[in-house]
């Protein structure tokens, strides 16, 4: 691997590491040429699009996944680095990089996965003696927590790093990839218990709970030993609850490109938020996280969110363009 070139994005000071562990993939998204459809190919893959929203965001981003030798991979690689991502923790592989193409027929994106013996499908993690530092946070989720052998290798991983460091978890949910569901949340559900923060989307929480509220699902994932949990619901804005409190925030008014990667951005921006306000460590985050400083998450991880879905597929925004969206530059 190449040095690490820093990002223009991130403090001169030394933060805690954000550490995203999952799948990269190719997203072919839709696009008309004169009259013609094509698909474009655009870098994506929920924790791979987490990965780069932390380090543009200003935090210390590290991905933690497979990359293929193809020139898809290359192209993923490229990505990474020229947003600031660390690559320490990159695997090579020489199987072909995961497709997935993406529809815009309905109301939300649709998908279509081609993820049969891929490198992300193949992955072993494990950061062995890598010095992770204090008030680490290593975040897993999506369709790496789907296909064997790497879903239960992750799920093993991220609960016995969350022993050192604090767990982040966002299932990014797609259900026509689950084939056996029962051993999905069998997965799922071990990693809620060992979870310090849970996002998930609206639609996410009508799969993993059918019938529940937000505040009925917060409450029950902050009673098995969350600290934070995040919901997102689109135009809808977003609710954050704690032990300590609850906060609702609604989204900006913009005009919507499309919303691919709009939760991967409200992710990577929510997580460095906590980092730089010293709310990564697990053993104190619940006594800090008041209603107050929950609506300051969540302006923060918003205004990401929307500058995101100005744009087409997952383009993640700069930490400039968060602090001028907040009225602060």
């Amino acid at each position: 691997m190449n040095p690490w070139p820093r990002s223009l994005y991130q403090k001169e000071y030394d933060l805690s590491k954000i550490i995203v562990c999952g799948e990269a993939l190719i997203d072919l998204v839709p696009r008309k040429f004169e009259d013609e459809a094509a698909y474009v190919a655009m870098p994506g893959g929920s924790p791979f699009n987490i990965a780069k929203a932390v380090a543009l965001a200003g935090g210390e981003s590290f991905f933690h996944g497979a990359l293929s030798t193809d020139f898809f991979g290359e192209l993923l690689l490229s990505d990474l680095r020229s947003a600031g991502v660390r690559d320490e923790l990159i695997e090579i592989s020489d199987k072909l990089t995961t497709l997935a193409f993406v529809d815009f027929a309905g109301i939300s994106p649709r998908y279509a996965f081609y993820n049969v013996d891929t490198p992300s499908v193949g992955f072993k993690p494990g950061i062995g003696d890598f010095d992770v530092g204090e008030g680490a946070i290593i975040a897993v989720g999506s369709i790496s927590l789907i296909d064997q052998p790497a879903a239960d290798r992750i799920a093993e991983f991220a609960i016995a790093e969350s022993k050192r460091a604090m767990l982040a978890f966002d299932p990014n949910v797609r259900p026509q990839m689950i084939k056996n569901r029962s051993e999905w949340e069998r997965r799922i559900g071990a990693i809620l218990d060992a979870a310090s923060i849970v996002k998930l989307s609206a639609e996410d929480l009508d799969y993993i709970s059918p019938g529940s509220t937000r505040d009925e699902f917060a409450a029950s994932v902050l009673t098995r030993g969350a600290a934070l949990v995040l919901v997102t619901d689109g135009e809808n804005g977003a609710a954050a609850f704690s032990n300590s409190g609850r906060a609702t925030e609604m989204a900006p008014g913009i005009t919507v490109a499309d919303t691919v990667g709009a939760g991967d951005s409200f992710m990577g921006a929510a997580l460095v938020w906590l980092a730089e306000q010293g709310m990564s460590n697990r053993r104190n985050l619940p006594d800090k996280l008041s209603s107050e400083k929950l609506e300051e998450l969540l302006r923060f991880a918003t205004r990401a969110a929307a500058i995101n879905c100005t744009r087409t597929g997952c383009s993640p925004p700069t930490r400039i363009e968060i602090e001028e969206a907040l009225g602060r530059n």
